[in-house]
Parts: structure tokens; sequence; C-alpha cells
């Protein structure tokens, strides 16, 4: 008799439950973002008015998305070993994941439309909130990078036993390069950032914006490398390699070259505003 043979299932995550709650942040995270998409498609308000929150509509659906798929193919161990304690570093982990969801709700949450006597109205438009929050979400990553890729590595230590000094400002270098030059690029578009803005300033910003999240999964594709530069890519941290992006090398430079002139437009067209 002939059987038929399945394919064998990936093998499920050690803690099944960590994973479930987390992602069920997401969604709720995901959710807001429909209720305020349904918002705005009902509201009476013209184009130009309904532009600014429809940028930070996609700007808060890129971060998400982007988060959530960097956070399932995370190769962390911290991440993906059963929380035994509430007092563990892995405990600390699952903080910061619900924190950074929690960031991302905020984030949606700021969107330039607001409730008044069950009528939906826009808000004064501004691209501050939006590069607030980005600010702090890649604070949050730089963080996460120090605290997961170098201060938990065995490779840390020396031969007679004593940490290295020196190798842990390396590897730290090679975790945290990628989130510290984003998080300076989304400053950037904090500091020309105002309260209040025009519709195309905003749009411009957010589009800058949504350009530092793109460039930031990137060049995570060159960490190894990067490692490798200082000597550090036997370290477990970079062992493992991310999945490949096609042509991240061009792909990077054309976001960089995207970042610059939607930032240039955006402080240009301040500038005429005012």
């Amino acid at each position: 008799m002939n059987t038929i043979s399945l394919p064998p299932s990936p093998p499920a995550p050690d803690d099944q439950m960590r994973y479930s709650f987390v992602e069920m942040l997401f969604a709720l995270a995901i959710s807001q973002i429909a209720i305020h998409a349904a918002d705005l498609a009902s509201t009476t308000g013209t184009t130009w008015q309904m532009l600014p929150a429809t940028a930070h509509l996609i700007l808060s659906f890129t971060v998400i998305i982007t988060s959530w798929v960097g956070w399932r193919n995370s190769q962390a161990p911290g991440i993906k070993r059963q929380i035994q304690s509430i007092f563990s570093k892995r405990m600390v982990g699952l903080i910061v994941d619900v924190a950074l969801v929690i960031i991302y709700f905020i984030l949606v949450r700021s969107v330039e439309i607001q409730q008044q006597n069950g009528a939906t109205v826009f808000s004064q438009p501004s691209s501050h909130p939006d590069a607030k929050w980005i600010c702090v979400i890649f604070f949050i990553y730089l963080l996460w990078d120090f605290f997961y890729d170098a201060l938990q590595q065995d490779a840390l230590k020396a031969s007679d036993g004593k940490t290295n000094s020196f190798q842990l400002i390396r590897v730290m270098l090679a975790s945290g390069w990628a989130s510290a030059l984003s998080l300076l690029m989304a400053y950037v578009v904090l500091s020309y950032s105002q309260q209040v803005q025009t519709s195309l300033t905003v749009v411009f910003f957010d589009a800058a914006l949504i350009c530092v999240i793109l460039i930031f999964r990137v060049l995570k594709c060159f960490e190894r490398d990067f490692a490798a530069i200082l000597h550090v890519e036997a370290c477990p941290a970079f062992l493992n390699v991310r999945p490949p992006i096609p042509n991240y090398k061009l792909l990077t430079w054309l976001l960089i070259v995207l970042y610059g002139l939607f930032l240039g437009v955006g402080i240009f067209s301040d500038i005429v505003s005012h």
C-alpha cells in the first residue's frame, strides 16, 4: 500500500504562550489602524485635509508590520526560551516586547483625527508626535541590541575567564550601529518638526520617517559584515544569518536618497509656509 508522506511541520517555539500573547498585542495595534482608517473614510473632509492622517496611518502600519516580521524572525535566544520566573532576564525581554507594542499603539492613536459629538474631525497636522515616538522606538531598539546581542554573550569572555571590555565595545558597536544611525535620522526629522505644520510638510516628513524604518531593516543585512570588520563575527549574536533581502545594497542607497529628498522637500515647504 502506498503511503503519502507529509512534509515535517516547523518546530514550534519553546514559549508558545509568550508568542501568542505578544502576537495578540500586535493584532490589537493593527486593528486600531483599521478603526482609524474607517473613521477617515467616513469623513467629509477634502483630500488635502485627509493627507496628514493618511500618511500617519501608513507610517504606523509600516512600523508595526516590519516590527512583527523582525520579531518573528529574531534569533535572539532570550525571546525563544520559556520564562520560568518573573525575576529573570527573559522576563525583561517580555516587558520590552510589550512596551514596544504599547508604543506602537500610542503612535497610531496620535493620528490627526478625533471624535467630537459623534463626528470625526481633523486636528492640527503635525509630524512632531510621529517623529518623537519613532525616536523612542529606535532608542528601545538600541537598548535591545545591547542587552541581547552584547551583554549576554559568552564570547565576551577572554581565555582567563574575565570579560574582555574592548571586545564588549566592539560587539556593542556591531550590534547597535543600525539602530543608532536610524535613531539619528529620525531625530533629524524631529528637530525640524513643529507642533503645527502644513499638510504637505507632514506628508513629506512622514515619508522620510517611513524611509528610516525601511533603512533600519535593510541595514540589518550588513550586521555580520560590520561584525567581521570589527573581528567579532564569532560571537553568537552574529552566527545566525538573517534572511537575505534581494539587492539590499542598492536598496539601501535608494532609500537613503529618498529619505534625503523627502526631508529636504519637507523642510523647504515648511519654510515657504512660514
